[in-house]
């Protein structure tokens, strides 16, 4: 979904008045594969340790004073 966000920003950036002319000074903006493979990993790696962590944190503490805190 963001690499589909970013390409549609891209194509779209040089037909607004305001940034059409900064962004007409750079011909060759783009996308690489390798861009979006790289930022894609990043976001996979950052979601698999925000899940992970309290995943680990809950499966070693007892039940019963997670209840508690609630």
């Amino acid at each position: 979904m963001g690499l589909l966000f970013g390409s549609l920003m891209i194509k779209a950036l040089p037909r607004l008045p305001q940034i059409g002319d900064a962004v007409a000074r750079f011909p060759n903006l783009g996308l690489s594969p390798a861009v979006a493979g790289l930022g894609f990993g990043i976001a996979l790696l950052i979601g698999l340790l925000a899940g992970f962590v309290p995943a680990l944190a809950a499966y070693r503490s007892k039940i019963t004073d997670n209840l508690r805190t609630v």
